[in-house]
């Protein structure tokens, strides 16, 4: 564990066993390669695994990709985004990514810089980043900006 933290290295292993046993599409529904089941059953294995693995790295990591990947595509994302996005995510072949830290605000949203501007169909971010969780290989990343337009209705400014 201590050489693995020391080299960086991130243990697809442990990763493959989570995404077999189901771990990662537990709040997704079965339409989308999850298991469908609900948020208690999802933090009482997060629990189990907090209290029973030693690689707290790789909680942190499953955590990243469900919370800021899967869970706000399953939300906010239209069905064809869905259906591309979910069944890799389910199944441990796209690994989620999440870009919040940004060099004057860590990892706290309400000081962040980077924002996203609508241009046609697109959004368009400008900001830097610092830490990206689950990379330097994401598949599929979110990088937070402070604009985004489902975070309007909890006031955050800029949105």
């Amino acid at each position: 564990m201590v050489a693995r933290d020391r080299e960086a290295h991130f243990d697809r292993d442990a990763w493959r066993r989570c995404a077999d046993f189901g771990v990662l599409g537990m709040p997704i529904p079965q339409q989308y390669g999850g298991l469908g089941l609900g948020l208690s059953e999802l933090l009482a294995v997060m629990e189990g695994l907090g209290a029973g693995t030693r690689d707290q790295g790789l909680l942190f990591s499953l955590n990243a990709h469900l919370w800021t990947n899967s869970i706000p595509i399953l939300i906010y994302g239209t069905e064809e985004q869905r259906r591309r996005y979910l069944p890799p995510l389910c199944d441990g072949s796209f690994i989620g990514a999440n870009a919040a830290s940004e060099p004057d605000a860590g990892s706290d949203i309400f000081s962040m810089r980077t924002r996203a501007t609508r241009d046609g169909g697109y959004y368009v971010l400008n900001g830097a980043k610092t830490f990206v969780t689950n990379a330097p290989s994401p598949i599929s990343s979110w990088p937070t900006p402070r604009s985004i337009p489902p975070l309007a209705r909890w006031g955050l400014p800029g949105s």
